[in-house]
């Protein structure tokens, strides 16, 4: 199948832009004391990000706990992780409330983590030829990045659509070798230690 030129999907790592705009948003309430800071924040977001790349096709994709193959291989796998914090958590249904009434499409699965639906939903756009951004500061998607399937990393000021050498003036190594890269080095965030 082939799509017009203008065509994109755009992938949204829900969590993280709720993470984000949770922190970077304090204490903001509905009148009737529900927090709205993250909502807010969210929807802002999302709305400047819809402007900035006219995307013909959008998903938000949440995490749904981690996989216990994961956990069962490795028991410090994302164990570093604070809790969610409690107005945070009151939020998400709200958001995806939002996001359903606004004709948004998003996805969530007990035990399945965001991470994993994203690389395949990209993986599967980009075998029809449809172009693919994917909105999210998480390293582990480097190593999808090619000529179809950039990043959108909201820690770049620039709104630069990452590819290739993007990620090697990050980390020095190309896409296809991130997974190498992460194995050696390792990533604190998600519990892996690395090579001593």
């Amino acid at each position: 199948m082939t799509h017009p030129t203008s065509a994109r999907l755009l992938i949204v790592d829900g969590h993280h832009y709720a993470y984000r705009a949770f922190y970077a948003i304090r204490r903001m309430n509905a009148p009737d004391g529900f927090p709205t800071n993250a909502l807010f924040g969210f929807i802002k977001t999302l709305h400047r990000i819809r402007h900035l790349l006219a995307p013909t096709h959008l998903t938000v994709i949440w995490d749904g706990g981690l996989d216990a193959e994961r956990t069962e291989a490795l028991e410090e796998y994302k164990q570093a992780r604070d809790p969610m914090p409690d107005d945070l958590e009151l939020q998400l249904d709200a958001i995806v409330d939002w996001l359903h009434a606004a004709g948004l499409r998003s996805w969530c699965a007990d035990g399945v983590e965001a991470d994993d639906v994203i690389a395949t939903l990209a993986w599967q756009a980009e075998a029809e030829r449809l172009p693919v951004v994917i909105a999210s500061a998480d390293k582990d998607f480097f190593q999808l990045l090619n000529p179809n399937i950039r990043l959108l990393n909201p820690n770049d000021k620039t709104d630069t659509l990452w590819a290739a050498e993007q990620v090697i003036a990050k980390t020095g190594v190309a896409p296809a070798q991130i997974i190498d890269w992460l194995s050696l080095v390792g990533d604190a965030v998600d519990g892996i230690p690395g090579v001593p």
